[in-house]
């Protein structure tokens, strides 16, 4: 018999809505408190839900057999929400779809939404092993188009396109979350708690909203749009992907090297990042009074001149890099008899900070840090032929480099020396261990909010400009900026954009992986600073 509902009294429905978030976000704060921002998305609608629980599943397994295991389970658990919440969401007027149909529709849904989400789950959890904002932008904005694209056949055909408000629900649902995720990172856990029940409320509305716009529809003939949209759309990201990455990747500068043997002037050694290459010329000019030489991952000649590198060279171990950056300083102090300055970039950041804390003493009175990474590796997987947390993760990380590789000029390798470095050490590469007498500043690309770092304002001596990952030093206004800082001249915080840089990362956190708990990871317990 049809029980006849009024506007709010799907009682089951709001209560399990609201109750999921609220108990995830009670147990995150006791296991996990870093991820509290998921705990909104456990009730969300399907491709939300499915995308919380791959993320949660690629850092928390300790082997192959586990992973299948929890897989499976996982998928069982989550079809089974979906077809509960789709009857409690189905319209008063409409005859409900038996338990069984709605549950094995449900499980059909998170099966075929895991292979088609598990991809950008993936690059997800690249991003928390090198936590730069390029990982976001490359997954999160797909993830979003295909979720409005299959939202619908969790509660009819993948073959029937749902009206156009269902498109908005999702859409309205990523913001929502965000939002939500945002409120749950800023506030107290008692607000938190409070907080996920909230946006579990909105998840109801959402899931009712959903369900009756695509019943509305279900006289629809069948069409193939949407299932060919799908595939025309991960074609375009394919195609898009290289074209991309073949205009971004890093080219080598100086193609015809010119000779600079100039010795006067304040010296500052530049460091780019990863995937870079250099034809042994000059590199960027800071203007007249400085003399500035470009590190060379691959090191210097006998007359202390830096070599030509190529993209290889930038995964060389991390202790190697830091030999040669040390050269390499030592070359151009007793050129000048002056101490140099460190301008580094993105994971050239990362060689300069451990280089100055295995060696205090160095003749170095500055560095200043352009798009660095913060907080890298907040999860692990284990080096080939191994078992350990997250290695399904780590095979589906090699084969994304492996796409990478094919598809791009960059040739990221998920198992490189100095990534490998990292993933096995990653306390030793946050900002608590860089500490001594360097003066150190940051200028932080408002994109990179997006990405892992340590939690709060940014501090002092942080700037943060509206830009992306990398390249700074190819605008202008940046080095002049740069060139005030190497003068000592006033700084002026700009508050609004370190709080704007506070918001966009506390709302992405909704959107990166959880972190993995350092106590549970023996491979991690002998990790310190230097």
């Amino acid at each position: 018999m049809m029980v006849k509902r009024g506007r709010w009294t799907g009682w089951r429905l709001a209560a399990l809505a609201a109750g999921l978030p609220m108990i995830e976000a009670v147990l995150i704060d006791v296991f996990a408190p870093s991820a509290r921002a998921l705990a909104p998305q456990a009730s969300a609608l399907g491709p939300f839900g499915v995308f919380h629980d791959l993320r949660w599943l690629l850092v928390y397994h300790r082997s192959w057999s586990l992973f299948i295991v929890e897989l499976t389970v996982a998928i069982v658990i989550r079809g089974v929400l979906i077809g509960l919440f789709v009857r409690e969401a189905w319209p008063e007027d409409q005859p409900k779809p038996a338990a069984r149909a709605a549950i094995a529709r449900g499980i059909l849904f998170t099966l075929g939404a895991t292979v088609v989400l598990g991809p950008w789950a993936i690059i997800m959890f690249a991003q928390a092993v090198i936590p730069v904002s390029w990982f976001f932008f490359a997954a999160i904005p797909p993830f979003l188009i295909i979720a409005v694209l299959i939202d619908h056949a969790s509660v009819s055909s993948w073959l029937r396109r749902p009206p156009m408000r269902v498109f908005g629900l999702v859409l309205l649902s990523f913001f929502v979350l965000s939002i939500g995720g945002a409120l749950m990172t800023l506030s107290t856990r008692p607000a938190g708690v409070l907080v996920a029940g909230a946006v579990g409320l909105f998840n109801a509305y959402a899931w009712r909203a959903t369900v009756s716009g695509v019943v509305s529809r279900r006289a629809a003939r069948r069409t193939a749009v949407v299932p060919a949209a799908l595939v025309v759309f991960l074609a375009v990201v394919v195609g898009g992907s290289a074209v991309g990455f073949a205009a971004k990747a890093p080219r080598a500068t100086d193609t015809k090297p010119l000779p600079d043997n100039t010795t006067t002037g304040r010296p500052v050694l530049i460091v780019k990042g990863f995937g870079g290459s250099y034809a042994g010329g000059r590199t960027y000019d800071l203007g007249r009074g400085f003399l500035t030489r470009r590190f060379s991952y691959a090191g210097s000649s006998a007359s202390g001149r830096p070599l030509p590198y190529k993209p290889v060279d930038t995964a060389s171990p991390m202790n190697v890099l830091i030999t040669r950056m040390d050269q390499q300083v030592r070359v151009l102090n007793n050129a000048t008899k002056l101490p140099v300055s460190i301008i580094a970039e993105s994971e050239g950041s990362l060689i300069a900070e451990r280089y100055l804390e295995a060696d205090p003493s160095a003749p170095v009175d500055r560095l200043i840090v352009l798009s660095p990474i913060l907080a890298p590796g907040s999860v692990y997987y284990p080096p080939r032929g191994r078992d350990g947390w997250g290695v399904a993760a780590g095979w589906g990380l090699r084969g994304l480099a492996s796409v990478m590789s094919a598809v791009s000029p960059l040739h990221f390798e998920a198992d490189a020396p100095i990534v490998r470095d990292v993933v096995d050490q990653p306390s030793a590469f946050h900002d608590a261990c860089f500490t001594g007498p360097v003066a150190r500043v940051e200028f932080l690309p408002l994109a990179d909010a997006v990405a892992s770092r340590e939690e709060g304002e940014p501090a002092a001596g942080v700037t943060v400009v509206t830009a992306f990952h990398g390249g700074l030093l190819g605008d202008p206004s940046v080095r002049a900026h740069i060139r005030s800082v190497l003068l000592n001249a006033p700084e002026r915080a700009d508050h609004s954009m370190q709080t704007l840089d506070t918001v966009v990362w506390a709302g992405a956190g909704a959107w990166r992986v959880p972190p993995l708990e350092p106590s549970l990871n023996p491979a991690w317990h002998s990790a310190a600073c230097p």
